[in-house]
């Protein structure tokens, strides 16, 4: 058997649901075999990083500051020095057994603010300058790895 797992984010605008993206829905729905029993369940959002802070790390801190300095994708696509500041700064319990790495998706509004204010001092030391943050900045689909 099957299961079935997906989420989608949204908000109650007048006693009704508007959905994000609810293309996703539609796709993920036509996915599923028809008569399939499921359930749905819906949760408050809490405070997870914000799309403007992934907008920034990635738009200027990642994008920009490699071109800066000379680094690119690897053949996955994901950003070289992306993959720097993750082993710098989100690897928990460095050299035991129990070493790992934290996702970007598992950080709050407060963790994605000191993750980026420490990838920022970094830049800094390196003589890099990053810019104040800009609520217009635009990521092309393949830009954003989270």
């Amino acid at each position: 058997m099957s299961k079935y797992s997906a989420k989608f984010y949204g908000k109650i605008v007048g006693g009704k649901l508007k959905l994000q993206q609810p293309h996703l829905i539609e796709m993920f729905f036509s996915s599923i075999p028809d008569d399939t029993p499921i359930v749905m369940s819906i949760d408050k959002e809490y405070a997870t990083k914000s799309n403007q802070q992934l907008k920034y790390y990635f738009a200027v801190i990642i994008k920009q500051s490699s071109q800066e300095l000379g680094y690119g994708q690897t053949a996955d696509g994901r950003w070289e020095l992306d993959l720097i500041f993750r082993q710098m700064f989100l690897t928990e319990n460095a050299g035991t057994e129990l070493e790992h790495q934290r996702e970007l998706s598992e950080l709050n509004t407060r963790e994605m603010m000191d993750y980026i204010d420490n990838c920022i001092q970094t830049l800094s030391e390196l003589g890099i300058v990053v810019p104040p943050p800009n609520r217009d900045w635009k990521l092309a689909k393949n830009e954003n790895s989270e």
